[in-house]
């Protein structure tokens, strides 16, 4: 009888043990399909979001941060306003976009995070700008990159500027 039990122990760690490797296991295969779709999100954003939102959602020279919007909704809106666009503001619609990218799209928006979400403060960072034509613009950056600054000055409206040298220049529909 003793060796029945001993055999039936062993019968139960094994079957434990392989429970615990198919759940690895499983749970490797889940985090590797995340991760692999993450670069297919990150190109699409970069190709379809980034020339206008700026490469970190956080607003660029056509158009403002995507990072409150996209957080305020779920994915099925986010889908549809991604397939329809938003014509009145100039967001063109991605209605030609296969499901599957979509998709990959819309969970690398999800990886996006507004700065006071960042784990920090939320710092305000203001900053006073020199124009080309000896002027300045103080305000609260809402969004920069290398070569641009989306400024909100007090009187609450948007300049959208490009790099020149070390003075900022006001982009227009009708400047470059």
């Amino acid at each position: 009888m003793t060796p029945n039990i001993l055999t039936s122990v062993r019968w139960s760690n094994i079957m434990s043990i392989d429970m615990r490797i198919c759940s690895f296991a499983l749970f490797l295969v889940a985090s590797g399909s995340a991760i692999a779709q993450a670069p297919e999100g990150r190109s699409s954003f970069q190709n379809r979001c980034g020339v206008c939102h700026g490469t970190d959602g956080n607003g660029g020279e056509h158009a403002p941060s995507i990072l409150a919007p996209v957080q305020s909704r779920n994915d099925q809106e986010l889908i549809a306003l991604l397939r329809e666009g938003v014509p009145l503001r100039g967001m063109p619609a991605f209605n030609d976009m296969p499901e599957p990218e979509l998709r990959t799209l819309v969970g690398f928006l999800r990886t996006l995070v507004p700065p006071g979400r960042r784990g920090g403060r939320g710092m305000v960072t203001r900053m006073k700008v020199q124009l080309p034509d000896g002027k300045s613009l103080d305000g609260v950056a809402i969004g920069s990159t290398a070569r641009e600054v989306q400024l909100r000055t007090d009187d609450q409206r948007i300049h959208l500027l490009r790099k020149d040298g070390e003075r900022y220049r006001e982009v227009t529909s009708q400047v470059d």
